[in-house]
């Protein structure tokens, strides 16, 4: 069996040789960019209560997002699909029933350098 031990910030232990790992950064315009932008964004707000609920999420997220956040009955993936990957990250923490959802210290990091430069999918396909 594979030992899977922490080295060093982006190295990982397999079998006795190094190999960097990299980081997870969502494709731009992806549910999980579009949730991290969102939620990003509303960190940074005034008045934030500290978490957003799943509808808040997914109706904030559409406008940067060019899937959709709704699965049909022929697809069972959405963008919001996205969300788990960003919890098995530890950018996202999700507790309480409803849902409430929040960035780590991890995915506001990765949220600002993202959300510094977001623009809507509408604005980005208007200036290309």
């Amino acid at each position: 069996e594979a030992l899977k031990k922490p080295v060093n910030a982006g190295f990982q232990l397999l079998e006795g040789s190094i190999k960097t790992v990299k980081p997870y950064i969502p494709k731009e315009h992806s549910g999980g960019w579009a949730l991290l932008v969102v939620l990003t964004k509303a960190t940074d707000s005034p008045g934030f209560k500290g978490h957003l609920k799943i509808k808040e999420l997914k109706d904030s997220a559409k406008a940067y997002c060019s899937e959709p956040f709704e699965s049909n009955y022929k697809e069972h993936y959405s963008a919001w699909s996205s969300m788990s990957t960003l919890i098995k990250k530890d950018l996202v923490k999700k507790w309480s029933n409803p849902s409430k959802y929040c960035l780590t210290v991890s995915g506001y990091r990765l949220g600002s350098r993202i959300a510094k430069n977001a623009v809507t999918v509408a604005n980005s396909r208007a200036s290309h």
